[in-house]
C-alpha cells in the first residue's frame, strides 16, 4: 500500500470513530425508550430490552398540552424551513465556498 493509501485509511478510520460516537447517543435515546422503568434505574446498564414496552409513549401523549405542542411543532417547523430556504437562495452563490472545499478534501 501507498503512503496516500495509508493516510485515508486512517482518515477513514477517523470517520467511523466520529460517527460511531456522534450516532450513540441517538441509539441510547431510543433504546431507552423502549425499556421498562427498573432497566432504566439499573446500575448496569442494558443495551437492548429483553421485554420492550410502550408505557413511556402512553405516559407522554396523556401528558397535559401534549398535543398543543404537537400542533405548535407542525405549525412552525415548515414556516422555519421555508423561511431558511428563502433566505439562503437569496444570498449570494455558495459555490466558490464548495469549489475550495473539494479542492481541499482532494489534497487529503
Amino acid at each position: 500500500m501507498t503512503s496516500r493509501a495509508f493516510r485515508r485509511s486512517g482518515w477513514n478510520l477517523v470517520g467511523v470513530a466520529l460517527f460511531a460516537v456522534m450516532v450513540f447517543p441517538v441509539f441510547w435515546m431510543i433504546s431507552t425508550a423502549f425499556k421498562p422503568d427498573d432497566q432504566i434505574n439499573s446500575l448496569t446498564p442494558t443495551w437492548f430490552s429483553r421485554s420492550p414496552t410502550l408505557h413511556h409513549f402512553t405516559d407522554a401523549i396523556h401528558t397535559p398540552f401534549f398535543w398543543s405542542s404537537v400542533k405548535n411543532s407542525v405549525i412552525i417547523e415548515p414556516t422555519r424551513l421555508i423561511v431558511t430556504l428563502t433566505s439562503a437562495s437569496s444570498r449570494a452563490p455558495s459555490s466558490p465556498a464548495c469549489s475550495r472545499a473539494d479542492s481541499i478534501s482532494k489534497r487529503l
